[in-house]
């Protein structure tokens, strides 16, 4: 909708100028605000729109100019108005649609990386475990990011789980994040206890970030039909929703900080 309206906005300015000038006659100069529709035309319109509406606001001004009486010194002032305007709008345009193209395939590959990153978990994992996501980025604009989550089966047939964030955004933290999904994956299907897969990502991490980069993440495991057991790793504590619709966040009674 708001498209819409940018789009017809240059025509309307034109008309009330058009409208206003017309009314007013030759007392009041008003033919150079129709420039102002080319003008608006190279914010939301593609090259040959603003061409377009540049034509339309020349023909308005030969147009009201011959019929108010114009001065030809008047009139000469308002068309090399228009027309100034009219050309810098059109290289504003161009260069607008080519700056709007580059931003779509960046975030094109990008999207194509977050999708290959963070790839559909299984349906069912283990007997009578289902399994759903739904990722909501914090910003509306952002396509890529840090975060992570991945759901593998465990040989011994328990289910592992890793929830997680990486410092910062864009590209570099989606590296990050594929280095912890890397090792997780691998990990938690080897490793005998969630401890250890957590050393695992700790030691693929330690050959990959510098200085005061980090990464959370909360690891889970679902050893019994009623009983899940979670490490984590400086994470926001995970909400559990009870069956009665009671909540709680999952969080130990005591902390117990491990040393890299």
């Amino acid at each position: 909708m708001a498209q819409r309206l940018l789009l017809l906005l240059p025509f309307a300015v034109m008309a009330l100028v058009a409208v206003g000038d017309w009314q007013a006659g030759r007392s009041v100069g008003l033919l150079p605000l129709l420039a102002l529709g080319p003008a608006f035309a190279s914010v939301a319109c593609d090259v040959r729109r603003t061409g377009l509406v540049g034509v339309i606001a020349v023909a308005l001004c030969l147009a009201l100019g011959a019929y108010n009486g114009s001065s030809p010194l008047r009139l000469q002032v308002a068309l090399g108005a228009i027309i100034g305007v009219t050309l810098t709008s059109l290289v504003a345009s161009a260069a607008r649609m080519r700056h709007e193209r580059q931003l779509a395939d960046v975030r094109s590959v990008a999207e194509a990386a977050q999708r290959v990153l963070l790839r559909p978990v299984p349906r069912r994992a283990g007997p009578g475990l289902g399994v759903a996501v739904s990722y909501t980025s914090a910003v509306a604009e952002a396509r890529i990011g840090g975060d992570l989550y991945e759901v593998v089966t465990h040989p011994g047939g328990g289910v592992r789980v890793i929830v997680g964030d990486v410092q910062g955004k864009g590209l570099e933290a989606v590296e990050t994040a594929a280095i912890v999904l890397g090792a997780f994956r691998e990990a938690a299907y080897d490793e005998p206890d969630l401890t250890r897969v957590a050393a695992r990502l700790e030691n693929a991490l330690a050959r990959r970030l510098t200085g005061e980069q980090f990464v959370t993440a909360v690891l889970a495991e679902v050893v019994g039909d009623d009983e899940i057991a979670v490490l984590n790793c400086g994470h926001p504590a995970p909400l559990v929703l009870r069956g009665d619709g009671s909540t709680e966040f999952a969080e130990p009674e005591e902390e117990s900080p491990r040393s890299a």
